[in-house]
């Protein structure tokens, strides 16, 4: 349904955007490149509040347009589109969802709406989550 060759999502953990998970990786080995070049892209990606879509054409070399972070990343993994989502609420941040293929123009506006309908579904599920880890658990009373 979604064009991406990567998708990775972090999480807000006070204040500071942490990695939780990448597309077609069970883990995230410590010292693994991707794993290393996600997080990189992430530390500058969690300093921008809004949705960005940024790529860049074989036929446009000019790299002054695109954030020298954002060059560097695409020089390092390949990638030439990149779709970064904040995951936001009312309340605030609750992460971040990151789409990536070699495609500079690997989506569409009904991709990008399916994703912001699919960012919307996990903020609420994550916020539900948070909420619930803060309400203590009631022991059960003898009777």
């Amino acid at each position: 349904m979604l064009p991406y060759e990567v998708c990775a999502i972090a999480l807000d953990n006070r204040g500071r955007l942490q990695l939780k998970a990448i597309s077609g990786m069970s883990s995230l080995p410590l010292g693994d490149a991707k794993v290393a070049q996600i997080e990189e892209i992430l530390r500058w990606l969690a300093t921008q509040p809004e949705t960005l879509r940024l790529s860049r054409r074989e036929d446009s070399p000019d790299r002054a347009e695109l954030p020298e972070p954002v060059t560097r990343h695409f020089d390092e993994s390949g990638y030439r589109g990149l779709f970064s989502l904040p995951l936001v609420d009312d309340q605030g941040r609750v992460g971040l969802l990151l789409y990536e293929s070699s495609d500079p123009d690997f989506l569409d506006l009904p991709h990008i709406e399916m994703i912001k309908i699919l960012a919307g579904q996990a903020t609420v599920a994550i916020r539900n989550a948070l909420l619930y880890r803060e309400v203590p658990s009631s022991t059960s009373s003898s009777r």
